[in-house]
């Protein structure tokens, strides 16, 4: 895939595709995991994505705003996908907020380790 002035990367496997982005600290940088084994919601819930289960990833950027600009900018993110994906047909797409789509009925799962 190719993005302009992003640089795409795709990985097995990993802990949590926002935790290596925040350890490089490269802006512009989009890092797709096909598993995540420790991610991290809303009030520090793990997430884990299995293998061909969804799609998982980060986006980092370098804005240079007042952080007080941004509290609504998960919910904007995750308005943003859905839209498209009922554009292209996909009715059943629900947003669980602030910025994760539920597609096909498909749930989170956790697992303990």
């Amino acid at each position: 895939m190719d993005l302009p002035g992003i640089e795409v990367r795709m990985v097995d496997r990993c802990g949590s595709t926002n935790a290596v982005l925040l350890a490089e600290g490269k802006p512009d940088v989009l890092l797709v995991a096909e598993e995540q084994t420790a991610g991290r919601g809303r009030r520090g819930r793990r997430w884990y994505s299995a293998p061909g289960a969804g799609v998982t990833f980060s986006l980092s950027a370098a804005i240079r705003r007042p952080a007080r600009e941004f509290a609504g900018l998960s919910l904007v993110a995750g308005v943003g996908a859905a839209r498209p994906l009922r554009a292209l047909g996909v009715a059943q797409a629900p947003l669980k907020l602030p910025n994760d789509l539920v597609v096909a009925g498909a749930t989170r799962r956790s697992r303990r380790g």
